[in-house]
């Protein structure tokens, strides 16, 4: 499998102290779903958190919001510096329940990435 496909364990933000960081000291970027928060991480490659609350439903909705969200960014993120912790925070229960095509999360990622990355 090609390394630009891979989504491991070095690509994702695990560590409580990193995500109240990010909370803390990162810069935000939304839409209507959801909040988007990103900070420079000093790492060679993007790392991603997915934030769903118990509110969005049960363990298996909030499981199926999380991969949506890592197989978008797996396949539209771009492995240039600046690299960034990026967190997602789906904003109501009306997000889980979306289906992106192709060119909205397309457009998604790279608007966020013109902006960020510049």
């Amino acid at each position: 499998m090609p390394e630009k496909l891979r989504f491991g364990r070095a690509q994702k933000i695990k560590k409580r102290s990193e995500i109240t960081q990010l909370f803390k000291e990162g810069r935000r970027w939304g839409c209507d779903g959801f909040t988007l928060i990103y900070g420079q991480n000093g790492l060679p490659h993007d790392r991603l958190g997915v934030l769903v609350s118990r509110k969005l439903g049960n363990a298996v909705r909030r499981s199926r919001v999380k991969r949506v969200f890592r197989e978008v960014y797996r396949c539209n993120i771009r492995n240039s510096p600046p690299f960034f912790d990026i967190l997602i925070k789906p904003k109501s229960r009306q997000t889980t329940d979306f289906v992106w095509d192709v060119c909205e999360q397309r457009d998604f990622f790279n608007r966020w990435q013109e902006e960020a990355k510049g």
